[in-house]
């Protein structure tokens, strides 16, 4: 949890420092797609939470345990 609050922590601290006019400036997102900043930074825990779902799916199929680590669950 340390590790969780001093990553938030200094998101916040950097997203402080961004100034608002800033949010609406157009940058390439995933694939060529362009976006406003505001955007890019919504998506991101989204992208991030399904890639990391992708890696743990990845892992149990190479693993032989299926996506599920529980017992029984195969």
């Amino acid at each position: 949890m340390g590790y969780l609050d001093d990553a938030h922590e200094a998101t916040m601290r950097r997203l402080s420092l961004i100034p608002s006019e800033q949010f609406d400036q157009l940058v390439v997102y995933a694939l060529g797609d362009t976006r406003p900043v505001w955007r890019a930074l919504v998506g991101m825990p989204g992208d991030l939470t399904q890639h990391t779902g992708q890696i743990a799916y990845l892992r149990g199929m190479f693993t032989g345990m299926g996506w599920r680590r529980r017992a029984g669950w195969a």
